[in-house]
This record gives structure tokens, sequence and C-alpha cells, in this order.
């Protein structure tokens, strides 16, 4: 019977230990990757912060809101929840100069998604500045979905003609 014991503990050990051999706390492979799941970067997006462009509009975005004012800061044109983004890259396999991003939106009051685009992003002197573009066809409007927008809102359907320079609001 103790020799049974010893056995059933033994084996017992064993199934535990291979058990926990294929938990991931026990994986110490390193994943380079700076995407979540959704295609979003792990990090946090990069270009939080209120931001006034050349015309003179203003630009609120947060972690998860994308918003749109006027001149005044006060009047809101849009209101957006973002959906996902990158820091690394453009969408649709196009590329950017410099520092380069995108994030998808969806405005608040529809169910419609565009992506917005930013690149040059630089720091000099506590000022921070960037090039950003909403993507908007006058001839296909916005997207039914975050994929649609994704693949369909390129450069080369004609979604980013109008770029401005946006430096962040002290």
């Amino acid at each position: 019977m103790k020799e049974l014991k010893k056995w059933f503990l033994l084996l017992a050990t064993v199934v535990a230990l291979t058990g926990l051999a294929s938990c991931d706390m026990l994986d110490d492979s390193s994943d380079d990757s700076d995407s979540n799941d959704d295609g979003s970067d792990s990090s946090s997006l990069e270009v939080i912060g209120s931001w006034v462009d050349s015309w003179g509009y203003y630009t609120i975005i947060t972690e998860t809101n994308f918003g749109s004012y006027a001149t005044d800061g006060t009047t809101m044109y849009y209101d957006a929840d973002i959906v996902s983004y990158s820091n690394d890259a453009w969408n649709a396999s196009e590329t950017g100069e410099g520092d380069c991003g995108y994030m998808v939106i969806q405005f608040s009051d529809s169910t419609d998604y565009t992506i917005v685009r930013w690149e040059n992003l630089e720091t000099s002197d506590g000022e921070t500045t960037m090039d950003y573009s909403e993507g908007y066809s006058f001839s296909d409007g916005y997207f039914s979905s975050e994929d649609a927008a994704i693949s369909g809102a390129t450069d080369s359907n004609g979604y980013f003609t109008y770029w401005s320079e946006s430096v962040t609001k002290q």
C-alpha cells in the first residue's frame, strides 16, 4: 500500500508540473509585438493631449475619445470613440513620415467609422507637433465598420487629401 501511495504521489506531481509548464506564467519567451489582440499598440496612445491646428481648430484626444472643436475651444463639432490605434504605422500598409500612426474612430452620434492619421510627431523645447488628417472622401463618405475603415480609408482611395500641422496646447 505504501508503494502505491508513493507512485500516486509521483504521478500527481508529474501531472501538476506538466500543467504548470503549459501555463503562460512559466513561459520565458519574449514577445516583442507592440500590438494587442485588437491591433492596437500595447503602449498608450502617443498623441493624447489638447492640440490646436494651423487653422486654429482644437482637437482633444484621450485614451478613449477624439473630440473636434471650433476655434473658441468650447464649441464641439463632433465627438468620437477611439476604437483601436497603432503608434507604429499607418493602416492598409501605407507609409507615413517620421513617427507616425493611426487611430480608428467611431462617431458618437452615428455608426460611422473613419481613420485619423498622424506623422512627423516630434517634441522640441517642450512643444510637441504633428501633421494629422481625418480620413474622409466626398464621394464615398465614411465606413460602416472598423475593418472597412482600416482597409478602405487610404491615400489611394482619396481619404487623406487635407493635412494640418497641430501643436500641443499649453
